[in-house]
């Protein structure tokens, strides 16, 4: 129950850095923007205040949060049935922005994963380490590259 507490609290914060982050950078007419432009937008500073400001690539699929939270081996609560995005990010993290045990190294990973909601573009989840979750056994993932 307390980690479950925390972990809300830590994905509050960051998803609070996020909205911020995209204000201040001139993301005007967000909600005016695709769903892709959307995705893409938040992982991208998500990836940037974890290290990471131009990841090799990111990809996402539209599911619910339980075909979600089944493909990643985890557990989180809320409304199984909820339209959710995962998204998957290569590039080089070092977990500057992700929750650890005070004196704990901060988590790093060549793999970033979130989970958005998909109405809101809110961070409900995320994640760090070195495997790729297989998103195409949830359906065929979009793509974009962003490496430059």
């Amino acid at each position: 129950m307390r980690r479950s507490i925390r972990r809300r609290y830590v994905v509050a914060a960051t998803t609070a850095v996020v909205v911020v982050c995209l204000l201040l950078s001139g993301a005007a007419g967000f909600a005016t923007r695709s769903p892709t432009a959307r995705v893409d937008a938040v992982v991208q500073q998500l990836a940037a205040a974890n290290g990471d400001a131009s990841p090799d690539s990111i990809t996402y699929v539209r599911t619910t949060r339980a075909a979600a939270l089944r493909l990643l081996g985890s557990w989180s609560s809320g409304n199984p049935d909820e339209a959710v995005y995962v998204a998957v990010a290569h590039g080089t993290f070092d977990g500057a922005a992700m929750s650890h045990p005070a004196g704990a190294p901060a988590p790093t990973g060549t793999t970033l994963v979130a989970i958005l909601d998909a109405t809101t573009y809110q961070v409900t989840d995320v994640g760090l380490g070195n495997a790729t979750p297989d998103l195409s056994k949830l359906q065929q993932p979009t793509g974009t590259s962003v490496s430059t």
